[in-house]
């Protein structure tokens, strides 16, 4: 496979860049990519424009290992407003996605609650399945202090979501030179 994890966020507003959708782009690749040698792709980041978006995401979600849905607390059921063309292509993805993880078991979906417990009622019943079956990853950026994030539940998340991910070729190490 050409990608350890297609990384997709679910928000409701695609015009916020919402705390999801923060980590998604900087928070993430900074751990996996930088620190621990994982190739990830990020719709938005990695894609070329101009491409068919639809045929990116069904062609890049066969070459990835993972699937790691980001989901934040302040989605609606969205499935009944899809007006944005933005969050046509992210439910795409994530069915698209599902359909596979729940079909062939590949990839394996890691979920990732960030910045609060997420409503699972109002997401499609096979998200709901996959977070009753393996449960979610939940990830708290509580500030303590001088506006430090308590370092013993960010080495925590960070050890459940390698767990979770594939193992790193020693090829894809990067040095720290």
């Amino acid at each position: 496979k050409l990608y350890d994890a297609y990384v997709s966020v679910v928000q409701s507003d695609v015009w916020c860049l919402c705390e999801a959708e923060r980590f998604a782009l900087q928070v993430l690749p900074e751990e996996l990519e930088q620190k621990h040698g994982y190739s990830l792709f990020i719709r938005g980041r990695d894609d070329s424009p101009g491409e068919a978006v639809h045929d990116v995401i069904a062609t890049t979600l066969h070459q990835c290992r993972r699937l790691i849905i980001i989901l934040s607390p302040d989605i609606r059921k969205v499935e009944t407003e899809l007006l944005h063309e933005n969050q046509n292509q992210l439910w795409f993805e994530l069915n698209l996605g599902l359909h596979d993880a729940l079909l062939r078991n590949d990839p394996k979906v890691i979920l990732v609650e960030v910045d609060g417990p997420v409503d699972y009622c109002n997401l499609p019943e096979s998200l709901c399945f996959i977070k009753r079956k393996q449960g979610a990853l939940k990830w708290k950026n509580k500030f303590c202090g001088a506006n430090q994030t308590t370092t013993y539940s960010k080495s925590v998340f960070w050890k459940k979501l390698r767990y979770c991910m594939p193992a790193v070729g020693t090829g894809n190490i990067q040095s720290a030179a």
